[in-house]
């Protein structure tokens, strides 16, 4: 099954890396998230936006729910991969109404705009 990030969450993290010219990394520890390679958390005196898969965010979801989700799309191995925030899936998130399906299925890693507030595509 994808996970699902809304576009409206990802754009900070997308102004954030462009802004600073640097990559933006998907992240798969506590949660399943984007964020600014460059941005620590509380750096610069401000919280580093992030942006949590849908039903992800290990503050809001169960340990079990958001893990279980996290294992069936994307293994069990701790994930750590910078993407560059200019590619154009990202300008259609950034300048556009969608938000941003990632799949491991069929092998490798894939990610793809989709239209805000639609159903996940089986």
């Amino acid at each position: 099954m994808p996970l699902r990030f809304r576009g409206v969450e990802l754009r900070p993290v997308l102004t954030e890396a462009i802004r600073e010219h640097c990559p933006i990394v998907l992240q798969r520890g506590d949660g399943v998230y984007w964020h600014a390679a460059c941005s620590p958390p509380h750096s610069r005196g401000y919280l580093t936006p992030i942006a949590y898969a849908l039903g992800s965010n290990p503050r809001v979801n169960a340990f079990e729910h958001w893990w279980d989700r996290a294992c069936d799309t994307l293994g069990t191995d701790t994930l750590c991969r910078a993407f560059d925030p200019r590619d154009a899936v990202f300008a259609c998130i950034l300048y556009g109404n969608f938000d941003l399906e990632l799949s491991a299925e069929p092998s490798p890693l894939s990610i793809r705009p989709v239209p805000a507030g639609t159903l996940f595509h089986h």
